[in-house]
């Protein structure tokens, strides 16, 4: 059960409403060796040991040594403030308490979904993708790369960024960042451009990227041969001219259907 407010000691309802909240952790079966002890605004777990590797296999925790200690089984509930108490033997008793905040991240097993509304681009041309992570918690962050180099917002770039409630699952949530690009000459290599997202949580937890290929749809251009025309003494020369028309008017025509064919055919 998640709390997310209490009640100050010493107040009529206080103590009863503990009672109610903690009774079902307090009755937790645990081994003969930990004991779990109830406090007015507090809950602590005892575990008796003559060495730190016997208290870590006495507690019979998952992948623990003398020094960290991994839970199993948790929720995201389970996340909060926990505080790791040592003491010394006696006479002194001296006691030292350090606390920190944890996290219980909810990671997904899909990657994340890239979807560009080009596959093959006009120089000038705008370029739009979107790329979408699974349901998550927390929320993951989105890095864009062209070519394996970094992008960031900039003059010709524009990304923007969403979080979105999973419909699926709830509690999770799912990022939609959206990048805008000129599609200029020098984000081409070879005719190609290999756009890529990458989704992260703490840089560690969690690491997929998907990647799609833009090819760039320059025309190409065609040589057109046009014949020169001598004029020799005593020839008229204005026949050859008009056949030197017709051949450039010839040829442009051709030039224009194999553009054409070639943005049919895909090319």
């Amino acid at each position: 059960m998640e709390v997310n407010s209490g009640l100050p000691q010493g107040s009529v309802l206080g103590h009863h409403l503990w009672n109610l909240s903690y009774d079902g952790v307090l009755r937790i079966k645990q081994p003969a060796v930990i004991i779990v002890i109830g406090y007015a605004d507090d809950l602590a777990v005892v575990v008796v040991a003559k060495t730190e590797e016997e208290l870590a296999r006495r507690a019979n925790l998952y992948r623990s040594n003398s020094r960290e200690v991994t839970l199993k089984d948790v929720e995201r509930e389970t996340s909060g403030e926990f505080k790791c108490e040592v003491s010394a033997d006696a006479p002194l008793f001296h006691t030292e308490i350090r606390a920190a905040h944890l996290l219980v991240a909810d990671i997904p097993d899909e990657g994340p979904v890239l979807r560009t509304d080009v596959q093959k681009v006009a120089p000038g041309a705008k370029i739009r993708a979107n790329c979408t992570t699974p349901g998550s918690y927390p929320p993951m962050n989105v890095t864009w790369f062209i070519n394996d180099v970094e992008v960031h917002a900039k003059h010709g770039i524009q990304i923007d960024d969403s979080v979105n409630r999973y419909d699926a699952l709830p509690g999770l949530e799912s990022v939609r960042s959206t990048i805008s690009i000129r599609a200029v000459q020098d984000l081409f290599k070879n005719g190609k451009m290999r756009l890529r997202c990458l989704a992260t949580m703490f840089s560690s937890l969690y690491r997929r990227a998907k990647e799609n290929e833009i090819q760039e749809d320059a025309p190409l251009m065609a040589l057109i041969m046009v014949p020169t025309t001598h004029s020799n003494e005593g020839i008229n020369s204005g026949p050859k001219h008009s056949v030197s028309n017709k051949m450039l008017h010839f040829s442009m025509y051709t030039f224009i259907l194999i553009y054409m064919s070639m943005n049919i055919i895909g090319y």
